[in-house]
């Protein structure tokens, strides 16, 4: 009679447990340490989004202002989104939604990607109130863009607190990295500015437009 064969070797299990939690810990390690990087890009892509929306926009209130005898669009009476939406290739629905900070307006150039910062939403970008106040028509004539001393100085569009316009600093969203605020100004180029550097601007240039 033959003996019998030695049993078959226990099959691999794979894994021990003890290896599975080594694999964990060093996959969280990798998380951790990539994770900062990829916020970084990512917010990185948001602010070069936000800061070419604001150049857009100033582009198109030049434009317009080149086909209306020199006169930015006005911020009363009417929204300046739909004056500009036929300048940046936007036709208007009826209830001009995708315009004014409703969830269809999110892809479009009136939405800043660090919006969901803010506590309510409701805008992105506001223009300059302060340039809005000629009362030539009614009270709803906007400047001229010759009445802009210092253009290099004087803020047209910025990012906004729930809110179409901006009057005053307090206005301004600083949601951007590092507490900054996307701003655009008359002669066309745009700046990622900190609080602080704001609140030393000069009233009269930053809003007014003035030399002085």
């Amino acid at each position: 009679m033959f003996p019998s064969s030695p049993p078959d070797p226990p099959a691999d299990s794979g894994f021990t447990l003890l290896e599975l939690l080594a694999v964990l810990a060093l996959l969280a390690v990798l998380v951790a340490l990539l994770y900062p990087a990829g916020k970084r890009v990512l917010d990185e892509g948001r602010l070069s989004t936000c800061l070419g929306n604001l150049r857009q926009l100033g582009v198109a209130a030049n434009a317009y202002a080149g086909d209306h005898n020199g006169f930015l669009p006005t911020s009363l009476g009417t929204f300046w989104q739909r004056e500009l939406a036929p300048y940046v290739g936007i036709t208007p629905s009826s209830s001009g939604m995708e315009l004014y900070g409703a969830e269809a307006s999110r892809k479009t150039i009136f939405t800043c990607p660090f919006v969901a910062k803010d506590p309510t939403p409701r805008r992105s970008y506001g223009i300059n109130y302060r340039i809005q106040q000629d009362d030539r028509v009614d009270g709803y004539q906007s400047d001229s863009t010759f009445s802009i001393q210092a253009p290099g100085n004087t803020m047209l569009f910025a990012d906004s607190l729930s809110t179409s316009f901006i009057g005053i600093i307090g206005n301004m969203s600083f949601r951007h990295i590092q507490d900054r605020c996307g701003v655009a100004y008359a002669d066309g180029h745009v700046e990622n500015v900190s609080k602080e550097d704001a609140l030393l601007f000069k009233t009269s240039k930053f809003f007014g437009g003035q030399n002085q």
